[in-house]
Parts: C-alpha cells; sequence; structure tokens
C-alpha cells in the first residue's frame, strides 16, 4: 500500500513520461514530413519521376497523394457520432 504522496510522485513521473513521448512523436513526425518535402522537391529539380510526388496531404481538399496516386480522406470518421 502506497502513501498518498508516494501515489502523486508516481502519477506525475507517469504524466511526464507521457508528455516527453507524445513530444518526441510529434518532433519525429515533423521531421519526417519536411524531409519528405526536402525529396519531393530534389525529386522535381533532377525531373526523374513522371508524378514526382512522393507524399502530400491537403486537407482542404480532403486529399493525399502517395506515391503519385491520390487517395480521399473521410474526416466524418474521425467525428463522434451521438
Amino acid at each position: 500500500m502506497e502513501t498518498r504522496m508516494e501515489k502523486r510522485k508516481r502519477n506525475r513521473r507517469e504524466r511526464r513520461n507521457r508528455l516527453f513521448k507524445i513530444l518526441v512523436i510529434l518532433a519525429l513526425l515533423c521531421i519526417s514530413g519536411y524531409a519528405i518535402k526536402v525529396v519531393n522537391q530534389t525529386i522535381v529539380e533532377m525531373g526523374e519521376l513522371e508524378n514526382p510526388n512522393i507524399f502530400k496531404l491537403s486537407l482542404g481538399d480532403r486529399k493525399m497523394i502517395l506515391f503519385g496516386k491520390s487517395y480521399y480522406i473521410d474526416l466524418k470518421i474521425l467525428k463522434e457520432s451521438d
């Protein structure tokens, strides 16, 4: 049986670890997104592929382009239904 102070310490440590994990994942996603944009730009400059879009995300059009093929994103799935 742990005391109230030990429990609070443990909860703070767990929250800190969770926050750190989320920050690391977000940083990796940002770095990966930037790297993909640089690769797309390099492919366009070199003219190596017919369709140089490796990855492009357009939430306004609800479209994602992955390796030259376009996919539509249905954002209604993410909403909670009442």
